[in-house]
């Protein structure tokens, strides 16, 4: 594993299987813990929905995992179907079924692999970047059965119904779309799991030039978070992050959401921290640094 996981010793599980596919989490338990019962973070990783893996470092927030070792909080982070393969209510599916699974086996699969560790589910917080900070903010609108106490999420896909989100190119393609060859060439029942950069990044960059990710997003009302948002009971404390200049996740989506929970769920608390920088600005931070300084402090009032 990269040095960014070097405080934890790294577990594999299979939380669901699809046919003969099973879909994995990394389970990450802190090996210097004074504390044997652990709090939960779960990870979401980002990609677009598109690409991406569960464990890939570089775009692992440092000053998350220095977070979960701060607080002796072993990690729970996931893969999911990825589109275009899947459509994007099959991997909030997936997405239900992990949840399903920590609450019903996750007590056991760590019991398998050191006895003398146990886990506290009543203190579980949930991360994620761009993709991941869309599923984490959707496992707590959709699913409160998650019993999540906290959400991190950074430059989310919160608003794809916004006119700034991913618009559609200014001027004809030249050329053939390479996306419609690559789903011209899908066979029916395909998944993909994992797809680390540079495994089909000119495929997510073709998505995004051709301004199609919310054509791949899917027409549900359930995969849009600003649907979710008023269809939800009381969602957990949430703090979101965003940077100023960022191109795939514009701020002004980030400043829709947060409004939109201020007005339909005044009562819950959500710390909105805006920083300048781009997609992923965020990756090279810790704790150190006074804006997650600020943003943790808000998260330790509500877990471990």
């Amino acid at each position: 594993m990269a040095s960014k996981f070097g405080a934890f010793n790294q577990f594999e599980s299979v939380y669901k299987t699809i046919g003969d596919t099973p879909l994995k989490t990394s389970i990450l338990i802190p090996k210097n813990a004074t504390n044997k019962k652990f709090p939960v973070l779960v990870h979401f990783h980002g990609g677009g929905l598109m690409v991406g893996d569960k464990l890939f470092a570089p775009w692992f927030p440092m000053w998350l995992a220095q977070l979960a070792e701060s607080q002796e909080a072993i990690i729970v982070t996931p893969n999911y179907r990825l589109i275009p393969e899947a459509k994007v209510v099959q991997i909030l599916d997936d997405v239900k079924d992990f949840w399903s699974w920590l609450h019903s086996s996750l007590l056991s699969e760590v019991a398998n692999i050191d006895r003398s560790i146990s886990l506290d589910l009543s203190k579980v917080a949930v991360a994620g970047e761009s993709a991941g900070g869309y599923l984490s903010l959707q496992s707590s609108l959709l699913f409160p059965e998650a019993n999540i106490s906290v959400v991190m999420a950074q430059y989310g896909t919160l608003d794809i119904d916004s006119p700034f989100y991913n618009p559609p190119p200014t001027k004809p393609l030249e050329g053939k779309s390479l996306v419609d060859k690559y789903l011209a060439n899908l066979k029916p029942g395909e998944i993909r799991l994992s797809s680390p950069p540079p495994d089909r990044w000119d495929l997510c960059e073709a998505i995004l030039a051709e301004g199609r990710h919310r054509e791949m997003m899917g027409t549900e009302d359930k995969v849009r978070l600003m649907k979710s948002i008023e269809g939800a009971k009381s969602p957990p404390p949430m703090w979101l992050a965003q940077g100023t200049s960022d191109p795939i996740m514009p701020i002004a989506t980030a400043e829709n959401f947060v409004r939109k929970m201020k007005e339909v769920h005044p009562n819950t608390p959500v710390h909105f921290s805006i920083q300048p920088g781009s997609h992923g600005f965020d990756v090279s931070s810790s704790l150190n640094d006074d804006w997650v300084e600020k943003g943790c402090q808000f998260i330790k009032s509500y877990w471990p």
